[in-house]
């Protein structure tokens, strides 16, 4: 804790990030030192500890916190971001070869950022397409490749 309160700036993403690590210290040093042999439930402890302590500092209700748990656990594991996706594709035939219609949310040189069924956004290499697109056209995509779970992994513009 001590090395990451010095140096973390060295692998922050923010400014933030070194005043994080040293609150995280200077609570472990306060209220963990009798745990520090069991590593297991001291990294628990500080995990959970962190997560909801911007909850505390905003004042939400520990009804909502338990709520927020149990719809955690219910989860097992998996975000918010990708029960959206197993929601979108449930009804939908996700296969190799598959036409989609999409809707051109970003154009970056060759790149083309296609948002399909709502949620799902991918960038493939479009070289010859991209300087004929515009954001917010819909175009027509077919499934190249699928990731190991059944999700889309690769696209190609059709249209």
């Amino acid at each position: 804790m001590e090395t990451l309160a010095k140096q973390g700036y060295r692998i922050g993403h923010s400014k933030r990030t070194s005043g994080y690590f040293a609150s995280m210290e200077s609570v472990c040093k306060q209220h963990l030192q009798g745990d520090l042999e069991n590593g297991a439930r001291l990294l628990a402890i500080i995990g959970w500890s962190f997560r909801l302590m911007r909850y505390y500092k905003e004042g939400v209700p520990p009804e909502t916190l338990r709520q927020r748990g149990d719809e955690i656990k219910v989860t097992e594991g998996k975000s918010k971001r990708q029960q959206e996706i197993e929601e979108a594709i449930a009804n939908v035939d996700i296969s190799v070869g598959s036409k989609l219609d999409a809707i051109v949310t970003g154009i970056n040189k060759n790149k083309v950022t296609c948002e399909m069924l709502g949620t799902i956004r991918l960038t493939p290499k479009e070289p010859r397409k991209a300087s004929y697109l515009s954001e917010g056209q819909t175009v027509r995509v077919e499934i190249t490749e699928l990731k190991d779970d059944g999700t889309i992994k690769k696209i190609k513009l059709i249209d």
